[in-house]
């Protein structure tokens, strides 16, 4: 099974967080909802509940049809709008009065709470002084023609006022708030599905261009191969021709000695040449892989200059070194052969008088390795193909050199800049070296 890249795990983790708060706040919003819902209900039951004991007081005078009109006023407040019922119980729940349908047993801790049918909504009040302190009892009790019971007859303490709130309007809106609710966490689980597959499209559209410039570079690569190697073989044929015409010369003329040594001389410069020519075909083409570790570069620098400090010295050019003694990531070996090669160049361009400057400078945590000098310099057309393979103005040179500072600049993670004009000498920077922190 092929794992997933890791841009794509994070983007499904981003995409599934992004889900779970959009599901949260969805279902806050929806919980919010319902308990909007049903605040009004209590609200409704707790009105109808005032209005039913501001009813009831309001007859507590009338003695003899006190039972008939606290009747009447249950009946009256349970068809308000949205009420099912209305009851008074006792404190053991026994019912005093109703109006409407009031189902048995109803339970009576932690109200509101729903029963069948509906929100049941009540409170404690007392009874005694909301309607029986305002009766006059006759002597002897309340009267054969009243219909209110003897005082002595009335519960003591508090009784229920309860009303039984129709919850069929509230079921509907928390059905329609549910679907809702599905509805917008679909929505939303779409939206980030789709987001998913855009970033997945995109990735692989970059790794798509990613391989696409990966092989026209193997390509271009494979041409300037095809285009070296065939350099090569003319370069070769001709010195190997050479040198089996002076070995042939050896053996049919058989020259005095010193001749002999003049015509070997030949032949050891010409192999040289030809061994040099393929050395520097065969850096050029193999793979490059830089050995990267913390260096010294200014101790580099100074080794590799004393390489050329006899010969420049010989042509009266002076070397200079402007160094930061930094420690820098690079690959030992193949700092000094640029180096060499950068160095070669520029005494070859120089003549007596002129002057080569070696510098590093860091700026940023950024190195930045510069080799200038001050000889003929490069006309502006000729700048343009100085990096490309077998262009050369110099006698006897490969045209290799700067194609491989090239290569080995850029195997390291730097890149290189050349600037120069004709009578001004020329100047090659090294960007980009990274300093090693301790």
């Amino acid at each position: 099974m092929t794992k997933k890249p890791r841009g794509m795990k994070s983007g499904v983790l981003a995409g599934g967080l992004i889900f779970s708060l959009l599901v949260l706040w969805l279902w806050q919003g929806y919980r919010h909802e319902r308990t909007m819902h049903e605040q009004m209900l209590i609200v409704r039951g707790e009105g109808v509940l005032s209005a039913l004991e501001a009813g009831i007081r309001s007859h507590r005078r009338l003695e003899r049809w006190f039972q008939s009109n606290i009747s009447a006023v249950m009946e009256e407040t349970a068809k308000a709008r949205g009420i099912l019922g209305v009851a008074i119980l006792t404190e053991e729940g026994i019912p005093l009065a109703t109006g409407g349908v009031v189902p048995n047993d109803l339970p009576m801790d932690q109200l509101p709470r729903w029963v069948d049918g509906g929100l049941l909504v009540g409170y404690q009040a007392p009874l005694t002084s909301s309607i029986a302190d305002g009766a006059h009892p006759m002597a002897g009790g309340w009267g054969r023609e009243s219909m209110n019971p003897p005082e002595s007859e009335l519960p003591e303490g508090e009784v229920w006022f309860v009303s039984i709130v129709d919850g069929s309007e509230f079921q509907m809106a928390v059905s329609q708030d549910r679907k809702r609710f599905v509805f917008w966490a679909l929505i939303g689980l779409g939206a980030i599905s789709l987001f998913l597959a855009t970033l997945s499209l995109l990735r692989q559209r970059a790794e798509m261009a990613v391989e696409l410039q990966l092989a026209n570079e193997r390509e271009s690569r494979l041409e300037e191969l095809n285009r070296l190697a065939a350099g090569l073989a003319h370069e070769t044929k001709n010195p190997l021709s050479l040198i089996r015409g002076m070995a042939q010369t050896c053996l049919n003329q058989a020259p005095d000695p010193e001749e002999s040594r003049k015509i070997a001389r030949k032949i050891v410069d010409e192999s040289d040449r030809v061994e040099g020519r393929i050395n520097s075909f065969l850096s050029y083409s193999r793979p490059l892989e830089p050995n990267l570790q913390p260096v010294v570069l200014a101790e580099i620098v100074h080794q590799t200059i004393e390489l050329f400090r006899d010969e420049a010295s010989s042509k009266g050019i002076n070397l200079g070194i402007d160094l930061d003694g930094q420690i820098v990531l690079a690959d030992q070996g193949m700092v000094r052969q640029i180096l060499v090669n950068l160095l070669s160049n520029a005494l070859y361009s120089c003549d007596s008088g002129d002057s080569i400057e070696v510098s590093l400078r860091f700026e940023d945590g950024e190195g930045t390795l510069t080799v200038r000098d001050t000889g003929c310099g490069i006309s502006q057309e000729d700048l343009r193909q100085v990096v490309k393979p077998y262009f050369t103005r110099r006698p006897g040179g490969t045209g290799l050199g700067l194609s491989i500072v090239g290569q080995l600049i850029k195997a390291q993670g730097w890149s290189m800049n050349i600037e120069s004009e004709l009578g001004q000498g020329t100047t090659v920077r090294t960007l980009g070296l990274k300093r090693v922190t301790e």
